[in-house]
């Protein structure tokens, strides 16, 4: 695993830690992550590396953007996307996003089905089940990505 995927994990996990316990995830780390991305991707690629670093940027933000304007993510996971397409490119975020959106939704219904043992049994096992932070979902669906990409496989096939 390269330094960068190590660094981009450790901003998602310090990211999720952040969310789960505030509700909220600074724009400190953020700003780290969108300054960390492009830096190595100079150091990767030169100038190419930046063009596609700053391509997955957008294109992470355009795909997060709409989403959160419907109020169906936050605006803090929407930021962190643009962190992960400026580290992963333009493939590489969707498929992470992909990935991310598939476990949130296992998350999402191991919570309903928490709520209904809450229900049945009278008993509390989780304090908030009132929402579940997507943003514990992106390292695992970044890393997820990068071992079983799904965009590069379906590229190359065309390409060939």
């Amino acid at each position: 695993m390269s330094t960068a995927l190590l660094l981009l994990e450790a901003i998602l996990v310090i990211a999720a830690g952040w969310d789960v316990a505030q509700r909220r995830i600074p724009n400190p780390l953020v700003l780290c992550g969108l300054l960390l991305g492009p830096c190595l991707a100079v150091y990767d690629g030169g100038w190419s590396g930046l063009g596609l670093s700053v391509l997955g940027a957008v294109l992470g933000f355009g795909l997060t953007f709409p989403q959160w304007a419907l109020k169906l993510m936050g605006g803090g996971d929407a930021k962190l996307f643009v962190v992960v397409g400026a580290f992963l490119g333009p493939l590489m975020v969707v498929d992470a996003l992909i990935w991310s959106l598939l476990c949130h939704g296992l998350v999402s219904v191991a919570m309903l089905g928490t709520r209904r043992v809450q229900a049945l049994t009278g008993r509390v096992l989780l304090a908030d089940t009132a929402r579940v932070p997507m943003a514990v979902a992106v390292p695992v669906g970044c890393g997820l990505a990068t071992a079983f990409p799904l965009l590069q496989p379906v590229i190359e096939g065309f390409t060939a």
